[in-house]
């Protein structure tokens, strides 16, 4: 005999009770995915209006923004160097750099001479591309000689350490990154 328990619960649901619920869980799913879609919408878009608008850079992207100066090699091919500098680095900064490499005679090579200057933390990085093989040991005197006029003549007295870099560059999003082979601090 049945009783009120089985008139509200039966044990195998019907049809059309399954169909309202089916149409309800897909209402539902839909809602949740648009809300989740509108969310990354609305979250990309407040992150590049602070990144435009405000400076603040957040996708794991630099705020560095790479320049170049361009200099002529005083050879009788037609070779270009150059100094690159990231935003942490001024414009006047590089000019400095470009002229103290002009003056001691890195731009009469008959090769490219790439060098990059950009600073982390405190300390101001000169990076050069280098190949071949050297000896740490056979060239350090020579750098350490250059890092301390480039401290003096360029950045003021700031700490400067020189790296020596294989001409391969990582790309890695908006700059560079290097391959240091040895380090002149």
């Amino acid at each position: 005999m049945p009783d009120e328990y089985d008139e509200y619960h039966s044990e195998k649901p019907s049809y059309e009770f399954q169909r309202i619920k089916r149409e309800r869980t897909n209402r539902l799913l839909k809602r949740l995915v648009i809300l989740i879609v509108a969310l990354f919408v609305a979250s990309f878009a407040a992150i590049l209006i602070l990144e435009e608008a405000c400076g603040y850079y957040i996708l794991f992207r630099s705020k560095d923004a790479w320049e170049m100066l361009t200099y002529r090699n005083e050879t009788p091919q037609e070779v270009y160097s150059g100094v690159y500098y990231s935003g942490h680095v001024t414009k006047e900064q590089a000019l400095k750099l470009g002229s103290l490499f002009e003056r001691r005679g890195f731009f009469r090579r008959p090769d490219t001479v790439t060098m990059i200057l950009s600073k982390k933390d405190d300390d101001y990085l000169v990076s050069f591309f280098v190949a071949g093989y050297f000896r740490i040991e056979d060239v350090r005197p020579e750098f350490e000689e250059l890092r301390q006029a480039i401290s003096r003549e360029v950045l003021e007295g700031e700490n400067v350490i020189i790296q020596l870099c294989e001409r391969e560059v990582i790309a890695m999003g908006s700059h560079p990154s290097l391959r240091v082979r040895a380090t002149v601090p």
